[in-house]
């Protein structure tokens, strides 16, 4: 809700000063060629179909994507989302991260850094999460996010 809430007041601003009088290179639109999923996932297997859920969301996505001629770019954050990707799909495998159990701001911020590089150095057109929605303590839903 935090992040929707960010998202939204910032699209607002950014409608009022009118975004073609910025010059952000992160507000430029362009033709998406490349797309960037950034799959996160827990370190354990937790309880039910957790990590599961969010594989099989990217699994869809990656297809998706790769049907409609874009080349897709996978970064993964978290153990069982890394090993699996790894083994399937190594190929596309740019980046991984495994936070651990307490994720502090330094992996954060080297997270970010890799987007924003490969986003500023067009490498990427387009950056996705995959990730886990809290619902309540025992429901969570497999969500994706543009940014």
């Amino acid at each position: 809700p935090f992040s929707e809430t960010l998202q939204s007041v910032f699209g607002g601003l950014i409608e009022r000063l009118g975004a073609d009088s910025l010059d952000l290179p992160l507000l430029t639109s362009r033709e998406v060629k490349t797309a960037t999923l950034v799959v996160v996932t827990g370190d354990r297997g937790l309880c039910g179909g957790y990590n599961n859920f969010i594989i099989k969301k990217a699994e869809k996505r990656i297809e998706d994507l790769q049907a409609q001629g874009i080349k897709v770019e996978i970064i993964t954050v978290g153990k069982k989302g890394t090993v699996f990707m790894n083994r399937y799909r190594k190929d596309l495998v740019v980046a991984t991260y495994e936070c651990g159990q307490n994720p502090s701001s330094v992996e954060a911020t080297a997270i970010s850094n890799t987007l924003l590089n490969r986003f500023l150095g067009d490498n990427t057109d387009t950056v996705e999460f995959v990730y886990t929605r809290f619902v309540s303590l025992i429901a969570s839903t497999p969500s994706s996010r543009t940014l």
